[in-house]
């Protein structure tokens, strides 16, 4: 076993033990929702449902105050869901008021709120979009973005790839207008899940922007999930060419049939005569019991 294979074999019960962290805190964290929304009423509404009231300034020391077995981690985590949601941020852009936790109304939504949630609204759904975008055209995206910003996107031949500046969508909405937010997205997923590009996702490697200047650095964290990506991937097209070569070879048995052999008659001296009828059943007899016996056919 090869140091690969050993390394993929030691990290892939790790991979399998952070999926079923991921399922038990997501599952807990819509479990905390649920207590809210049954516990809380006036404040907190059923997921998707409209009208959301927007949550009053400090609403999670309240809950902890009301609720002191919450633990504080997963509760910042259960808010962080509900206020992410398209239907909240709509009920922002609305103006309803902030309400605490017994429906009371304690401020009003301001003009600067109305448009970070105007923002983040557009970005929710242009994600949402990009998913239902075809890979093929988020490449021809990315093709002109390689195209129009080379310090920044490399092709697809390059290696060393810089790590791109958070939130570039932006700025190459900015100078490429004429181009689609969620097909920009979709070219910018294809460009940062390629292979020579997680490679290079190493702690402290530098950000760049459009124009190839230095804005930000790779994180610990960050650099950890692209290890992840990076292996989940690789064990992706290891199975991928373990079947396409299980395929062939069942194809290339299928194709030499053993009817197709024909029994090879043994010559007796410098010329082959004639058999007689006991001398073929012997020849026969012989032949599919080099056939079974596993002889090339």
């Amino acid at each position: 076993m090869t140091d690969t294979t050993e390394r993929q074999a030691a990290d892939q019960p790790r991979r399998s033990i952070d999926k079923e962290a991921q399922k038990r805190s997501h599952a807990e964290v819509r479990a905390l929702l649920d207590e809210l929304i049954d516990a809380f009423p006036a404040c907190f509404k059923p997921h998707g449902a409209k009208d959301q009231p927007p949550l009053a300034i400090g609403v999670e020391a309240d809950i902890l105050l009301r609720r002191p077995h919450i633990d504080p981690d997963r509760l910042s985590r259960a808010l962080q869901v509900y206020t992410t949601g398209p239907e909240y941020y709509r009920s922002l852009i609305a103006g309803l008021p902030r309400v605490d936790l017994d429906g009371v109304v304690r401020a009003a939504i301001t003009s600067d709120e109305i448009r970070q949630a105007e923002r983040l609204l557009l970005e929710f759904e242009s994600r949402a979009r990009s998913r239902k975008v075809p890979a093929s055209e988020g490449h021809a995206v990315l093709t002109e973005l390689v195209t129009s910003f080379p310090a920044c996107f490399k092709p697809r031949d390059v290696r060393g790839r810089p790590a791109v500046a958070i939130g570039i969508h932006g700025d190459i909405l900015e100078r490429r207008p004429d181009l689609d937010l969620a097909k920009v997205r979709k070219a910018l997923w294809v460009y940062v899940t390629g292979l020579d590009y997680l490679r290079g996702m190493i702690p402290g490697a530098p950000r760049v922007d459009l124009d190839g200047s230095m804005t930000q650095f790779v994180t610990e964290q960050e650099a950890i999930n692209a290890k992840r990506r990076l292996a989940f991937l690789r064990d992706r097209i290891k199975a991928a060419r373990v079947a396409a070569d299980e395929k062939g070879q069942r194809e290339n048995v299928g194709s030499q049939s053993p009817m197709s052999a024909k029994p090879r008659l043994a010559a007796e001296g410098p010329t082959a005569r004639p058999k007689s009828a006991p001398d073929r059943a012997s020849a026969s007899g012989a032949t599919t019991c080099q056939v079974g016996m596993g002889a090339p056919t």
